[in-house]
């Protein structure tokens, strides 16, 4: 992906996707970037300014604190496995996305509960690094 696919990745695509997730505050919706050269982009930064977008970056080699981090790595783990035990080896899009959708359904409420839980956990290992490295 690069930053004129992901500009009109925004502007085609992401009123719709934050308007399902709430409305705005104080005239904005937050989106955090994580430090994607294509999310960084100058295409990008002025679509999501056009979008009405508040950025919110994530420092370089930060620990992460990002939650859906967690999840993605889950989920990839899952496709992952999953095309191995089945040796899937070709996949139309549709195949895929029915795949990926499946997947993340498939992801137990748990796992979920406990990597939220973790938070604090994650913060104070954050703080007492000062911002540093932690185990998370």
């Amino acid at each position: 992906m690069n930053g004129r696919f992901f500009s009109q990745l925004i502007r085609d695509h992401f009123n719709l996707y934050f308007s399902a997730a709430g409305p705005k505050t104080n005239g904005q919706r937050l989106f955090v970037m994580d430090n994607d050269p294509s999310q960084n982009s100058g295409p990008a930064c002025q679509a999501m300014e056009e979008g009405e977008a508040k950025l919110h970056k994530i420092p370089p080699r930060s620990p992460d604190l990002n939650l859906i981090e967690n999840l993605v790595h889950v989920w990839r783990h899952l496709l992952d496995d999953e095309a191995k035990s089945c040796n899937i080896t070709h996949k139309t899009f549709e195949q895929f996305k029915r795949r990926v959708l499946r997947t993340l359904e498939s992801i137990d409420i748990k796992l979920l509960d406990k990597t939220i839980e973790s938070m604090s956990k994650r913060i104070d290992a954050v703080l007492a690094s000062k911002g540093g490295q932690s185990k998370y």
